[in-house]
């Protein structure tokens, strides 16, 4: 929609269901109510590289487990980065 400012124009509401299925809901400007499902990206490189990374991210979480709600007021998140150790001899 950033892409296509026009073409985003058209809609009064955009939101993300919680349910299977559809992907996405939007609300025309004449009120029609739309349903998308997100099929397949174009090209398939991309999306083998969002499942590496939604797998890694499941498996981190899977790791840590639920973390409980984020009350605090200036920090939103934390990043967790793996280094490599450099071996010294």
């Amino acid at each position: 929609m950033r892409a296509y400012p026009s073409w985003a124009a058209q809609f009064r509401t955009v939101f993300q269901p919680d349910d299977y299925f559809p992907d996405v809901v939007t609300e025309q400007v004449d009120g029609t109510i739309v349903e998308w499902e997100l099929g397949e990206w174009l090209k398939p490189d991309q999306m083998a590289r969002a499942k590496t990374r939604e797998g890694i991210e499941t498996d981190i979480m899977n790791a840590i487990g639920d973390q409980g709600s984020n009350n605090t007021q200036h920090n939103l998140l934390c990043v967790l980065l793996t280094q490599r150790r450099r071996q010294t001899f």
